[in-house]
């Protein structure tokens, strides 16, 4: 019996089937045209798919069209690795991704390695106080620092990638910077320039508005300078790193004695002779003294050499010490004998 498709009437619904290879497969359930049943649905077509049959993999499915390929199982093999390793992986570079590695040495590594990194690279870019540093300088920190943090403690990262960028980073900064220091322009470019927000006791409305300040902000930085009142300032400038430079009208600057035709004597730094219980050696030659001049002056106070904890010697000739005890000893001042 050659039969393409079965009819099965059930209380005048019509279940038709198709050929009778796919009839496990799909079953089409056919109603007449009609009024909507009780329920509100509407009476046509409607399908229900039915479960395949287990075939091997190689067989393709009848009721699949070329275009569209029966999905395969997903026959990856499960990893088996202990948390908190790192499973091998063609082509990472990162250390410790090449075998099953625990993941706290992973990161102890970087973390030294990216160490030693910036301890040479801020060696490099020089010294800088962070009061002077300007909007570029503090935006560069912050991108290096990120670099740097991230190659630490991110073992996703590849490593020598991130490395190679935290050094190119460091490496425009200091060509910007030494560039910088021969041209003017550049300098004004990366720096800034000063803003004169006081002139002659004045308030320049628009240099505030320039720099985004308001009166709050003026007042607020002139109080850290130690000035109270708006009337007592002749000149202030916004320096490129932010910070309020003020001059105060003449008749309240405090008397100098160039002022007052008294004569002075010299005085600069102090030098330091003993620092942490340590005799710096370069101090005492740079000075014309010796080591034995320096032992005879603690020993001539009453102390000796291994309980001096710091001391100096200021331009007037005047030695101070301070002992490691503090709670039994006051530090001393006396004039030095030549």
């Amino acid at each position: 019996m050659n039969m393409k498709s079965v009819v099965v009437v059930t209380h005048g619904d019509a279940l038709r089937l198709g050929p009778p290879e796919a009839a496990s497969h799909r079953a089409e359930l056919w109603t007449p045209p009609g009024p909507e049943r009780p329920n509100g649905h509407r009476l046509g077509w409607t399908t229900a798919s039915a479960a395949p049959p287990v075939r091997p993999h190689d067989e393709p499915d009848p009721t699949t069209s070329p275009a569209q390929p029966s999905a395969r199982p997903n026959t990856a093999r499960p990893s088996h690795r202990p948390e908190g390793t790192f499973a091998r992986q063609r082509g990472d570079a990162t250390p410790g991704r090449g075998s099953d590695v625990p993941e706290s040495l992973v990161i102890a590594i970087r973390s030294t390695v990216t160490f030693f990194t910036m301890l040479a690279l801020t060696r490099v870019l020089g010294k800088r106080q962070l009061a002077q540093l300007n909007f570029f300088d503090y935006v560069f920190g912050i991108t290096v620092g990120s670099i740097a943090a991230s190659l630490s403690i991110e073992p996703d990262l590849k490593f020598v990638p991130t490395w190679l960028a935290l050094l190119l980073w460091t490496f425009w900064g200091l060509v910007t910077s030494s560039l910088s220091l021969y041209s003017r322009r550049l300098r004004k470019l990366l720096d800034g320039e000063p803003t004169v927000v006081v002139q002659n006791g004045q308030i320049l409305e628009g240099a505030l508005k320039r720099l985004n300040y308001n009166l709050d902000d003026l007042r607020m930085q002139l109080r850290s300078q130690g000035v109270f009142s708006m009337g007592e300032v002749e000149f202030a400038i916004v320096e490129p790193g932010g910070q309020l430079s003020v001059l105060k009208k003449s008749q309240l600057l405090p008397a100098t004695p160039a002022d007052l035709n008294i004569p002075t004597a010299y005085k600069g730094p102090a030098t330091e002779l003993i620092v942490d219980g340590h005799i710096v050696h370069a101090n005492l030659e740079q000075l014309g003294l010796t080591e034995a001049w320096l032992v005879e002056q603690v020993r001539g106070r009453g102390h000796e050499m291994a309980d001096v904890y710091y001391a100096e010697l200021d331009t007037q000739g005047n030695l101070y010490i301070d002992l490691h005890d503090d709670l039994q000893h006051v530090p001393q001042e006396n004039k030095v004998s030549e």
